[in-house]
């Protein structure tokens, strides 16, 4: 049972580690348009194009580093799930500490999740328009 958690966990890990590089490489090109599906939409962002598009190019590096931490956590909760299916461990007792692992993983990613919009904001307040929203 632990394995088949981790597994599952793990895909879901790898999965949005490709969504938070796909990600990252559309705000590092500028090829990421200001909408209300897609992005870091806060307040600042959303205010101008060339707000949103400041405060993508700042959280940048940190959309890549949560998708780099979405793959580690994906493999240490594998690994740890198989260690302890070869030490003997019971399921019953190795799916805690997968469930642990897993739950370290995501909390971190949504963690930096909240601190690359924190990025974005502080950047893209630096470049609101004096005329208000923009279309």
């Amino acid at each position: 049972m632990s394995v088949l958690v981790a597994g599952v966990g793990a895909s879901g890990l790898f999965l949005l580690a490709l969504v938070f590089l796909r990600l990252a490489r559309r705000m590092r090109d500028g090829t990421l348009p200001r909408n209300g599906f897609v992005g870091i939409r806060t307040a600042a962002t959303t205010h101008s194009e060339a707000a949103w598009s400041a405060g993508h190019h700042a959280a940048e590096p940190l959309t890549r580093v949560i998708a780099y931490v979405a793959v580690v956590a994906a493999v240490v909760t594998v690994a740890l799930a198989l260690l302890l299916r070869l030490a003997g461990v019971a399921d019953s007792v190795a799916v805690i500490p997968t469930l642990v692992a897993l739950g370290v993983g995501c909390g971190t990613v949504f963690a930096l999740n909240g601190w690359a919009a924190v990025v974005a904001s502080r950047a893209a307040r630096g470049h609101h328009t004096s005329g208000g929203r923009d279309g």
